[in-house]
C-alpha cells in the first residue's frame, strides 16, 4: 500500500516529535511504501534512506506551497498526518476525504506550546475540528489526550485508537566512546517553551540546599540566563551526549504542566535511571507507580530534591503497549478494503 506521511519536522532533526515521526515511519516501511512529506532541514539529507519530499512551510500554521500538486502525485491509498493546529492537517484531511481515500489523524502538537495563546485559542474555535470531522481514525498517545479532544470537539470515542510511543529497540545504544562524566547530577533534558516550568525547576532546586549539580540540556535552554555555579547549561546537543547525560545522571528532572505524552520518561527508564515528575495525568498514566512526584511550585520541587537527594533511587519499569503492532493493526484495516466503508 502507498502511504503519505506528514509532519512539520523529520529526521535528522532532532526532538521528542521527531523520534516519534522517524519510529511511525520506520514501522510502516517494513511493509508498505511511504513518502514523508516535511519541511527542509539546514541537516544534510542527501543519503537519507527515506522517501523524502520537503516543502517550505510559512507561517506557525505551516502552510505548504504546491501540497495539492504532490498529494496528487503521489497518489497514496492512505493519508497519515502528525499535528494539530497545522494546515498540512487540515488540507490533507480535506484532499482525502473528496477523494475517498481515508486518513488517519494523529494531533500530538497542541499540548507542546502556550495554551492560552490568542491565534492557538481562535483556530481551536474556527478551524480546529476540522481534521477530527475528516479523519477515519485518531491516533492518541494517552486516554487523557483522547478524552481532552472529545471534550473540545464532542468526536465520537469510536473514531478513536490510544497508541502510547515506544522508543526503537536500540535506543539505549551509544554510537561513540563515552567520555568519562561525575555523575552525581540531575538532569533537565529537553527544549523550553510555555508549559515547561524550568524557572520553577531551577528555584526549587536552589531552595532546596542540594550540592549535588544541576544539568540543563536541549533547544533554546541556551537563552537561559543563570549565575549559580552549580547548574550547568548545555544548550541544543546530540542525539549520543543527550543519552549519555541520561545514563548517568542520578534522576531526570521533568517539571511541566501539560503534555501529551512523556517522551523523556520513556527515555530515562531505558536507561534505568530514576526521574521526578510533575504531578500531570499524562505523566502519571505512563507512570502511575512512581513516587517522584512534584506539583509545579518551587516548594514542591525542592522537597522533592530534599527527601531524595541521598541514597539510591530506583523507578518502577514502564510498560506500554507495543506500537509498532498496533499501529499497523490499524493501518492494514484500509489496506485493500473499501474504504468508505470503514469511515466512522
Amino acid at each position: 500500500m502507498r502511504i503519505v506521511f506528514l509532519c512539520n519536522s523529520f529526521w535528522p532533526n532532532i526532538g521528542g516529535a521527531e523520534l516519534v515521526c522517524k519510529d511511525i515511519v520506520d514501522t510502516l516501511s517494513q511493509q508498505h511504501d511511504v513518502t514523508v512529506i516535511t519541511q527542509p532541514t539546514p541537516l544534510s539529507r542527501s543519503n537519507s534512506e527515506y522517501n523524502i519530499v520537503e516543502l517550505k512551510a510559512v507561517t506557525s500554521y505551516s502552510i505548504m506551497k504546491n501540497l495539492g500538486s504532490t498529494l496528487d502525485e503521489v497518489a497514496p491509498d492512505l493519508f497519515i498526518s502528525f499535528g494539530y493546529g497545522k494546515h498540512f492537517s487540515d488540507f490533507t484531511g480535506k484532499f482525502a476525504k473528496k477523494r475517498g481515500k481515508p486518513f488517519i489523524f494523529m494531533p500530538c502538537g497542541d499540548f507542546h506550546t502556550n495554551k492560552d495563546d490568542f491565534k492557538k485559542l481562535a483556530y481551536g474555535k474556527l478551524m480546529g475540528w476540522k481534521s477530527f470531522e475528516n479523519a477515519s481514525k485518531i491516533i492518541t498517545a494517552t486516554e487523557w489526550e483522547k478524552n481532552c479532544w472529545i471534550g473540545n470537539y464532542g468526536t465520537p470515542e469510536e473514531k478513536f485508537k490510544v497508541i502510547p510511543y515506544n522508543l526503537p529497540k536500540d535506543f539505549n545504544k551509544i554510537n561513540i566512546i563515552e567520555p568519562k562524566i561525575k555523575k552525581d547530577y540531575y538532569l533537565y533534558i529537553g527544549r523550553t517553551g510555555p508549559n515547561k516550568k524550568i524557572e520553577k525547576m531551577i528555584e526549587g532546586y536552589i531552595k532546596s540546599g542540594t550540592k549535588k549539580r544541576l544539568v540543563i540540556a536541549g533547544k533554546g535552554t541556551e537563552n537561559l540566563e543563570i549565575s549559580n555555579k552549580q547548574i550547568s547549561v548545555l544548550g541544543p546537543i546530540s542525539e549520543n551526549i543527550k543519552k549519555i547525560l541520561i545514563k548517568n545522571a542520578r534522576a531526570v528532572v521533568f517539571p511541566s504542566s501539560y503534555e501529551s505524552f512523556g517522551m523523556v520518561l520513556l527515555e530515562a527508564d531505558a536507561f534505568n535511571t530514576p526521574y521526578f515528575m510533575s504531578n500531570i495525568p499524562p505523566f502519571n498514566e505512563l507512570a502511575p507507580k512512581n513516587r517522584y512526584i512534584f506539583e509545579n511550585t518551587p516548594k514542591s520541587i525542592a522537597n522533592v530534591f530534599k527527601i531524595y537527594d541521598k541514597g539510591k533511587l530506583s523507578c518502577p519499569k514502564i510498560t506500554v503497549l507495543n506500537f509498532k503492532k498496533a499501529l499497523l493493526d490499524v493501518v492494514e484495516e484500509y489496506e485493500n478494503s473499501d474504504v468508505l466503508s470503514k469511515r466512522c
